[in-house]
């Protein structure tokens, strides 16, 4: 799979479905409100890394800790992005504890929630999605 070609499938679903960012809990303001960020980890230093292609389909109920381990492996240590239109950063906590239990600590967990369309074109959304090793696209009530 183009990984570049996948992005620009990212940003499309996400510029459809639509001030803060927060980066290990501070606050830094986003002028239109396009959207906020929120990440754990090693922010502010960005690694790359060999990943493992795949691609988890899951919904429909709770989340499944095998299938985020499958996921957070194939990032190989690296930058795992969650996006979404609605909701907050609760997996944030979860994903980055999982990869501590899994002995595959990631080096960052950031958390993208879209506000507007306006948001796929943000400078600091565009890097933190091209510089993602993995990405989840949150669910809600759609």
């Amino acid at each position: 799979i183009n990984m570049k070609f996948s992005l620009n499938i990212i940003l499309a679903f996400a510029s459809l479905c639509l001030n803060l960012i927060y980066i290990n809990g501070d606050l830094i303001n986003n002028k239109l409100n396009d959207y906020t960020l929120w990440c754990i980890g090693n922010c502010d230093k960005d690694i790359s890394t060999e990943t493992t292609p795949g691609v988890v389909m899951m919904g429909g109920g709770t989340d499944t800790d095998e299938a985020f381990v499958w996921h957070i492996n194939r990032a190989n240590k690296g930058d795992f992005v969650v996006i979404r239109t609605s909701g907050d950063d609760a997996y944030n906590n979860y994903i980055y504890a999982l990869s501590v239990a899994s002995k595959a600590k990631l080096n960052s967990v950031t958390t993208i929630l879209f506000k507007r369309p306006s948001a796929s074109s943000e400078s600091v959304v565009l890097e933190a999605l091209n510089n993602a090793e993995a990405i989840f696209l949150a669910g809600g009530d759609q």
